[in-house]
């Protein structure tokens, strides 16, 4: 049972029970943000019908597509005389606005900023994928004829990303759910559906006349940091064929996952993109690079080996090899590349490095063990 504020007072502080439930908000919004199954299209569109009637607002024609390439192809080719001007603001934007000016008067400023802070999602997760799929519907606007037909309406080119929402709003809705079932809310209808239809499917892009939902995605593979990553397959696919490989928050092209045997260190140094390269390093394996010629050795100490490659363009990269002082069972020794910043000098000063030591403090330590 969620504790709320009286109406009489304002609070300064939340209280441990408080805490406890924002940060239990944050992982029922974290799941929902990871969601890979089917859209609930019954819960959906009843969410879409609440949010339009507290709007003022009849109900919309409701068009479902299975993916954000889908999704942009309906959007631009629509004619926009049928579906009517973008109503995000009225649908989406002022009901949220609403919670926070509510919540203004009925708690302190330290009191939002721990909410809005404690909501907060895997900013990795949300922001690459409202990156990655913006960028695959970039182009998407409303055909040049269709503008020119709708006169001054359409001068200022309306954008795809501009007009809905989705995952990246996930962090922004997890807040004001949490504000309104503390604070209370006159305008619970406008939240209930906004709420409904984030729970129960993916994009929304709403009109006067038409709204489209969108499938969720049907993969969403994250890292331990909440970084979109996969080794095998895309990081994040939807239903409309959208696939998205990514390594560690970096899109990356296909085949680089699907056939990493085409990597060698000849094709690195070849390619002009330091993220890239890193990734095709990492995807090829440090030890492979190394063993293949990519580096060369630089310094070697009783510590290990210290192994660098430096590029035309003044980039560099370096990995510290170092031996596991454990045998394995049949008695031989494992060998470890730790990739270090290319300007240690030594591998003293690479191997505290992944300590977060200074050369001097590792001996140091080194000396007392």
């Amino acid at each position: 049972m969620l504790s709320q504020t009286s109406s009489r007072t304002r609070l300064e502080r939340l209280s441990p029970l408080q805490i406890q439930e924002v940060a239990e908000c944050r992982s029922r919004w974290s799941t929902i943000g990871l969601k890979t199954e089917p859209a609930n299209r019954e819960a959906a569109e009843e969410g879409v019908r609440k949010a339009y009637r507290a709007a003022g607002l009849p109900a919309p024609q409701i068009v479902w597509c299975q993916g954000p390439l889908e999704f942009a192809n309906e959007w631009r080719n629509a004619n926009r005389s049928v579906v009517g001007a973008s109503v995000k603001r009225e649908v989406y934007d002022h009901p949220l606005a609403r919670v926070i000016t509510h919540a203004e008067s009925r708690v302190s400023l330290g009191v939002r900023h721990s909410v809005i802070n404690g909501t907060r999602l895997p900013s990795a997760t949300s922001l690459a994928i409202n990156e990655v799929v913006h960028a695959a519907v970039e182009d998407a606007r409303p055909r040049f004829w269709t503008r020119l037909k709708q006169g001054w309406r359409f001068r200022r080119t309306p954008r795809f990303r501009d007009s809905g929402w989705g995952h990246p709003d996930y962090a922004w809705l997890a807040a004001c759910d949490y504000l309104s079932r503390l604070c209370g809310t006159a305008d619970s209808e406008a939240l209930d559906g906004i709420l409904a239809i984030a729970k129960n499917c993916g994009w929304i892009v709403p009109h006067e006349h038409v709204c489209w939902l969108g499938e969720r995605p049907s993969i969403i593979r994250v890292d331990d940091k909440a970084r979109l990553h996969s080794r095998e397959g895309p990081a994040l696919q939807y239903r409309d064929g959208l696939s998205i490989y990514m390594w560690k928050g970096i899109q990356v092209p296909d085949w680089m996952i699907e056939q990493p045997n085409l990597i060698t260190p000849s094709f690195i140094d070849r390619h002009p993109d330091f993220l890239l390269r890193r990734c095709m390093i990492e995807i090829m394996t440090p030890a492979q690079y190394i063993a293949s010629g990519g580096a060369i050795p630089i310094a070697r100490d009783e510590t290990g080996v210290l192994w660098r490659k430096q590029w035309w363009n003044n980039d560099a990269w370096a990995a510290v090899e170092v031996v596991n002082g454990t045998p394995e069972p049949d008695g031989t020794y494992k060998h470890y590349f730790l990739q270090v910043p290319p300007n240690v000098r030594s591998p003293r000063e690479a191997v505290a490095w992944t300590y977060g030591l200074t050369e001097t403090e590792y001996m140091r330590l080194r000396m007392r063990t």
